[in-house]
């Protein structure tokens, strides 16, 4: 293979690889390789993202994205990013397979089945991680922008499909109970991250919850988030939501769906990203896009249709597949889980809107010397933008009966 000497960007040789024995197996040999950048600063955080367009003498072509992990040190003592590409692996490799067989088995009209990005290969190496998938934009799939509210067709598509996702959990729950705990072994654990998340954590605690201007509002929040760790990994403990606990994507933020059209509507959405992926109560997925995604203005419009929609899915969903709703969630279930998980949706925009929101140039550097980490490390990502969006969070907590 040889290397397209215009592009600055060099992959590592166990990369090209990986890449040279992909491209074999598509009968594409002798083929060139063009390698960039497929992100912007701040559009990810655990690790470069390339796309590798290849090219071979009878004019085949095939485009990848190639997701290889951070291995600075101090990356990995704050995140544990080598469980982070294990977890998506799994996902790729075992779990998309084994929903797609599902459906498959269940005779779902294609038109109507979810389907995942393709997977081809990876390296678990610690500190070399890397994932092939798909270049899901070769097919005509975009990221939304980031620094953007959904509107409503967006928002009512992820709703849509993360109900579809969910019921898929709920059925192989019920008619494959022994494959569903195989499956979800994997994922069960509340991840563990390193010493320093704590600090950084309550740093963005301290410097979101500032940002909220009524007095009232800010003290209800501080009086239900006072033990603002304990909350965050309680919510997302298993063992406190069973036994309505299903696979969830876990990192539903903005940037994690890619979206394609069709005379200027949303035709079709996928997941990407899959290194939290774990077993949870449905309304962490919910909670998280949600309040990280959306702004105050959408959600007044849409919040209640938006759970309706999402019921709606899920039911019509389980039902055609051989399973009652009643049985597998009910509505009551549903309804309760609202109320003590939604709450998971104020950690999640204080964990992620200054991040979201930020200006490239001011997005984190995730190499930073945990001795750096101080108060004032998050004044640079805060914008007005991010100050509206979360009095807006705050205030919807309170209005919407969570908090």
């Amino acid at each position: 293979m040889s290397e397209n000497t215009e592009t600055a960007i060099v992959l590592r040789d166990d990369i090209v690889q990986v890449i040279n024995g992909i491209l074999k197996n598509e009968n594409m040999e002798d083929a060139s390789l063009e390698v960039s950048e497929a992100t912007a600063k701040g559009d990810n955080y655990i690790g470069k993202i390339y796309r590798v367009k290849s090219n071979d003498k009878h004019g085949k072509s095939m485009n990848l994205i190639v997701k290889s992990a951070l291995a600075f040190k101090t990356s990995r003592e704050t995140f544990p990013i080598g469980l982070y590409f294990e977890r998506e692996t799994f996902a790729y490799s075992v779990i998309h397979p084994t929903m797609c067989e599902l459906q498959d088995e269940l005779l779902i009209p294609n038109k109507e089945k979810l389907h995942f990005a393709k997977y081809y290969d990876s390296i678990v190496e610690p500190e070399k991680e890397i994932i092939v998938l798909e270049d899901l934009k070769v097919d005509g799939y975009m990221l939304y922008d980031r620094q953007k509210s959904f509107d409503r067709q967006h928002l009512e598509i992820v709703m849509k499909t993360l109900a579809r996702f969910h019921a898929m959990s709920f059925v192989l729950k019920q008619k494959k109970p022994a494959l569903f705990e195989q499956l979800t072994e994997n994922v069960s654990k509340v991840m563990e991250y390193g010493v320093n998340i704590d600090s950084i954590f309550i740093i963005a605690k301290k410097a979101c919850f500032g940002l909220i201007e009524c007095a009232e509002i800010k003290q209800k929040v501080e009086d239900n988030f006072s033990d603002f760790m304990a909350k965050f990994r309680g919510f997302l403990d298993c063992k406190n939501t069973e036994p309505y606990n299903v696979i969830c994507h876990g990192d539903c933020w903005i940037n994690n769906f890619m979206f394609k059209y069709e005379d200027d509507k949303v035709a079709d959405m996928k997941f990407v990203d899959w290194q939290i992926v774990r077993l949870a109560s449905p309304i962490t997925d919910i909670a998280y896009m949600m309040f990280s995604s959306t702004d105050e203005q959408l959600r007044s419009d849409c919040y209640t249709r938006s759970l309706d929609l999402y019921y709606e899915t899920l039911d019509k969903n389980i039902t055609r597949m051989g399973c009652k709703t009643t049985e597998c969630y009910p509505l009551e279930a549903f309804q309760d889980q609202i109320k003590s998980t939604m709450p998971f949706g104020l950690v999640a925009a204080t964990m992620l809107l200054p991040v979201i929101l930020c200006d490239k140039e001011n997005a984190p550097d995730l190499d930073k010397n945990p001795e750096d980490y101080d108060d004032n490390m998050y004044d640079a990502m805060i914008s007005q933008l991010c100050r509206d969006r979360f009095n807006g969070v705050a205030k919807d907590m309170i209005s919407f009966g969570l908090i």
